[in-house]
């Protein structure tokens, strides 16, 4: 009778967060994203913008086995107990942010709503404050600690995070570190600048096209530090690479904005469709290896292309 009480108590909150609080949505960008969680505490981030932010409605699913969500914004603490309604100060749970989450048992949250880059707008930035900030990564590829807090990094003291029953401190995240040592999709960060800062939650979308048709590529494969992805990659903006001929080292014109520095390399496919691709049928795809550093300036970055030396300023 218990179970039934339970399922049924959860049921009507699921139907009142549909019904009642009426948020519009884009069907075709509705997805859905398991968030597992484990036995006590929990450090993480939401995967997608909720349909409904309500937190009742975010975490309805688990609303039996749930004791506590907690985040921390701007020196101060907001908290939701089920069990203690009039009491909750924390109100929504979105994308970008860090939530702990606290469950007498393991179980898998279901988070429904938009990923970030189908969003009106794809960037997530945080105002960081001096001492201790809660940030989310939102990304869906893990990455280098190096690359994700690289904008922060002259004013960042520490930088933490919390998996299973342990604190896993990045202690070299102005260097490379070692490849179990990743920020994983969806962790909550614990920050501590020493003055103001802005930080951005990484996650955008890459858009690869021949720079002389404009159409795009049929294949392309583009690879940051070892971690391989075909669609979105942990940097802001869209990437806009040219078709490399075969046999060739020429530098590789990508335009971007706000990103951090990274090492990325790029291997193009012959596309099966004639109008996009490059490289021939049987032939090995080239390769090159490209360094991007940002300038001073809004909006300009410099690209360096290591095998010939060649160096293109964007003004």
């Amino acid at each position: 009778m218990k179970h039934k009480e339970v399922f049924a108590k959860t049921l009507r909150v699921l139907v009142t967060c549909a019904v009642s609080f009426g948020v519009p949505f884009l069907a075709e960008c509705r997805e859905q994203i398991s968030l597992p969680l484990k036995q006590g505490w929990n450090l993480v981030a939401l995967p997608l913008q909720p349909t409904n932010t309500a937190i009742i409605c975010v975490v309805a699913p688990i609303t039996n086995v749930l004791e506590a969500v907690w985040t921390y914004d701007n020196g101060r603490w907001y908290g939701y107990n089920p069990s203690v309604p009039g009491l909750n100060d924390l109100k929504t749970m979105e994308i970008g942010k860090a939530y702990w989450i606290k469950v007498r048992q393991d179980c898998v949250l279901p988070i429904v709503g938009t990923k970030i880059e189908n969003l009106p707008t794809t960037n997530i930035e945080f105002e960081l404050k001096p001492g201790w900030n809660l940030v989310g990564y939102t990304a869906s590829q893990p990455q280098d600690p190096s690359i994700v807090l690289a904008p922060i990094a002259h004013v960042l003291s520490s930088a933490q995070t919390f998996v299973g029953t342990n604190w896993i401190q990045y202690p070299n995240f102005t260097s490379l570190s070692t490849s179990n040592n990743l920020v994983n999709p969806y962790q909550g960060l614990w920050l501590f600048v020493t003055t103001n800062a802005r930080f951005t939650a990484p996650n955008f979308k890459v858009k690869v096209v021949d720079a002389t048709t404009g159409k795009p590529i049929g294949k392309a494969v583009v690879t940051i530090d070892g971690i391989e992805a075909s669609v979105e990659i942990g940097q802001n903006g869209d990437f806009i690479i040219p078709g490399i001929p075969d046999n060739t080292n020429q530098l590789v014109t990508v335009i971007a904005e706000n990103f951090a520095p990274i090492v990325m390399s790029i291997n193009p496919f012959q596309s099966s469709n004639p109008s996009g691709g490059s490289g021939t049928d049987g032939q090995p795809p080239s390769q090159l290896n490209i360094a991007l550093s940002p300038l001073p300036a809004p909006n300009h970055f410099q690209i360096f292309c290591p095998q010939n030396g060649s160096l293109w300023i964007k003004e």
